[in-house]
């Protein structure tokens, strides 16, 4: 990781790396989500699975990397692992693989997360730590845009700076349902297809 790459992932807790991907590899993998949406569950590979809330408003798929190799292609990615090598360790673990298809009129989920380093209430899962010069993120999560998202359309959002908070989030924050929130708290981040 360049000095710039580790002060953002540090300070803000995430890293957008740009053209990763190139618009054809997104829309293969569309066609094939798609594709693995429309097969019925017993018709797909062991391990992998469907679901989708009852409004048809978000379907999920898992275990992706059981599906074929458009999907596993993407466990080696050089420019991701050079980062997931940095933060968490030069032997990695992929623990699930899974995507989800949100369509308009999906109701959002509550901002979820945070930790330290010595629990204080908060989900261990989820520490991070700076320790002699290195970062010890062991919970991170790689996402790919398969589409332009903007800022207007939600995507990911987050609180910047919060997975090194000493006290846990006022549960009065975490709902977003509704739309609303601080816009000084809560950041959207809009990231270019391919990222």
């Amino acid at each position: 990781m360049t000095d710039e790459q580790t002060y953002l992932f540090d300070v803000n807790g995430y890293l957008i790396l740009e053209d990763i991907l190139k618009p054809d590899h997104c829309q293969r993998l569309i066609d094939a989500v798609h594709e693995a949406i429309a097969t019925p569950s017993n018709q797909m590979p062991q391990g992998v699975g469907h679901a989708s809330e009852p409004d048809g408003s978000e379907f999920s798929l898992g275990d992706l990397t059981s599906i074929g190799p458009v999907f596993a292609d993407l466990i080696d990615l050089t420019p991701v692992l050079d980062v997931l090598h940095t933060v968490i360790h030069h032997e990695l673990r992929l623990e699930i693989s899974y995507t989800r298809v949100r369509r308009k009129g999906f109701k959002g989920l509550n901002l979820h997360g945070g930790g330290h380093w010595d629990g204080g209430g908060q989900d261990k899962n989820f520490m991070y730590r700076h320790f002699n010069g290195e970062i010890f993120a062991g919970n991170t999560v790689v996402e790919f845009n398969l589409t332009d998202v903007s800022a207007a359309e939600g995507g990911f959002v987050c609180v910047p700076g919060s997975h090194k908070a000493n006290f846990g989030m006022p549960e009065a924050w975490r709902d977003v349902s509704s739309g609303q929130f601080d816009p000084n708290l809560v950041r959207l981040v809009s990231c270019a297809v391919g990222s």
